[in-house]
């Protein structure tokens, strides 16, 4: 290779200069695509790694939204059952009251 680029800077010059500028420029394409292949690489880690995390944040919603549901529940569970104790109750005293009459 170095024989044919001593051999073609003395026939002409300027045609060793144009293939000098070429290869400068296709070595610059070529680490300008390597470099764009990067960004993009890290640019869809990113969007991965944003995915990702936004999942487990919405699992973990779900999961306290489950546990909150759960609870509610079983108050409203309870809170039922209060219910039916003192309509019971509540009843149970307006019959005595009306038998006393």
């Amino acid at each position: 290779m170095d024989a044919i680029l001593t051999k073609l800077i003395d026939q002409s010059p300027m045609a060793a200069a144009l293939l000098i500028l070429v290869i400068i420029f296709m070595r610059f394409i070529s680490k300008e695509r390597d470099r764009n292949e990067r960004i993009e690489t890290r640019a869809q880690e990113s969007i991965t790694n944003m995915g990702q995390e936004c999942h487990a944040f919405q699992r973990e919603m779900v999961a306290k939204a489950d546990a909150s549901h759960t609870k509610v529940s079983a108050a409203l569970d309870r809170n039922t059952e209060a219910y039916a104790r003192t309509s019971e109750v509540l009843d149970g005293v307006e019959t005595l009251l009306r038998n006393k009459k």
